[in-house]
């Protein structure tokens, strides 16, 4: 177990995302441009690569992460974890949990 963490912020405009450890201090975090317009598979593409980024400048595998979190501006079916309905990305009964876990 690393101690360490994942979050992103997944914006319409803006994505971020960072490394924390088990207290909170941030180890890394990083920001980039959501490009929403690409559609849901060129965003989902670039949130990965995000993730794999900022993992690199903690010095972290991200499958030596202890968790990770997703924060996103829509409807969510936390059950499922689909994603209903998020205007600011355009995305609609969007299967998110199945897409991150199979990645």
């Amino acid at each position: 177990m690393s101690g360490l963490v994942v979050g992103v912020d997944l914006g319409g405009t803006n994505m971020q995302a960072g490394v924390v450890d088990e207290a909170g201090a941030v180890v890394a975090q990083l920001k980039r441009k959501t490009r929403a317009a690409k559609g849901p598979d060129a965003v989902f593409d670039r949130l990965i690569e995000s993730v794999q980024r900022v993992c690199a400048q903690a010095g972290v595998a991200p499958g030596d992460l202890d968790g990770a979190g997703l924060a996103v501006a829509a409807a969510v079916d936390a059950d499922r974890g689909v994603v209903l309905e998020a205007p600011n990305l355009g995305w609609r009964d969007l299967p998110l949990a199945q897409r991150a876990r199979e990645r």
